[in-house]
């Protein structure tokens, strides 16, 4: 409130709340009602139409708090195309009573969404020293794993991999800016001597995007910019999303976003528990060398920074 009132902005933007992040709500709902008050413009920037608390919202039939609290915005700006990841997002909630609070949820707050189609992640240039390298090979994989410290074994698991693969294969791995002291031993330990020629291990790769672009294999969690970058540049794709549980029932973007990636690019999405390097190793052979075909997704998927920007200026 401190800083609302310092502040006095002519727009407040929360980022995913009222949709996650519940625990904020102490902190957010006086300063939203103050805005409120004042006449300012409120906006959620939401990158995925998928409510953390369908599951209470299920069980207690009750959404008339939340409905009241998005009440008190303007817009929910939600950057994906309208209506491309809600069957999928559907989809991943297991119980049919789930999927029916979904379709309730939406369709009482219809009035409320813009979809503005997915935003592009602004591109550093990727390093020459990065993108070129020393001991060229005819396929050259990209693997990364996103910025949280999670899923250390998508990078183990591809270093040992390699072993399987041969000389036609070179990775450049991006193990993460999260990545912890201990997991970066773990990696360099699965490295052997001839591995070092063809694999090159970076806590970050500045314009990774470009990277992916240039690379025959992307292989990845599904986190949004990922997902999107992917899409836009058509590259061959492992996907391995992440899964969590909430309330015993698996339900994450990453897992609906998955699915919607293997039915338009073609990717091939396998188990993180299930990862072996010999299972991955032949899903790598598999996709470089009897790579498939696949329509371009239409231009108008990635209108998100031009429509908010429309969206926003006075």
């Amino acid at each position: 409130m401190k800083t609302v009132r310092s502040v006095n902005p002519d727009i407040f933007v929360t980022e995913f709340f009222p949709f996650g992040r519940a625990d904020y709500t102490p902190e957010l709902l006086p300063a939203l009602r103050h805005l409120r008050q004042c006449g300012k413009k409120i906006y959620a920037s939401i990158g995925y139409p998928f409510l953390i608390q369908i599951y209470n919202l299920a069980k207690s039939g009750d959404m008339d708090l939340t409905i009241r609290l998005i009440g008190l915005y303007d817009q929910l700006l939600i950057h994906t195309p309208p209506q491309l990841e809600n069957p999928y997002l559907r989809t991943v909630l297991a119980k049919p009573e789930l999927q029916t609070g979904y379709d309730q949820f939406f369709e009482r707050i219809r009035d409320k969404i813009t979809y503005t189609g997915y935003v592009l992640p602004a591109e550093d240039p990727c390093p020459p020293q990065i993108i070129n390298w020393p001991h060229p090979a005819p396929y050259h994989i990209v693997i990364s794993r996103g910025g949280g410290a999670v899923y250390p074994n998508i990078i183990a698991c591809a270093i040992r991999a390699h072993k399987h693969l041969g000389e036609k294969y070179r990775m450049t791995i991006a193990c993460g800016p999260s990545t912890t002291p201990e997991e970066k031993k773990l990696f360099e330990a699965c490295l052997s001597l001839s591995d070092r020629s063809r694999i090159r291990l970076f806590d970050h790769v500045p314009g990774l995007a470009q990277l992916m672009r240039s690379c025959q294999l992307s292989i990845s969690m599904c986190g949004y910019n990922t997902s999107v970058q992917l899409l836009t540049s058509g590259t061959q794709s492992i996907i391995v999303p992440y899964i969590n549980k909430t309330q015993n029932e698996p339900a994450n973007d990453q897992q609906s976003r998955a699915l919607l990636l293997k039915e338009r690019i073609n990717s091939t999405v396998l188990n993180y528990h299930e990862l072996e390097p010999a299972t991955l190793a032949a899903a790598i052979r598999e996709k470089c060398e009897k790579p498939g075909n696949f329509p371009a997704p239409p231009q108008e998927w990635f209108t998100g920074t031009a429509r908010t920007i429309e969206i926003l200026k006075p």
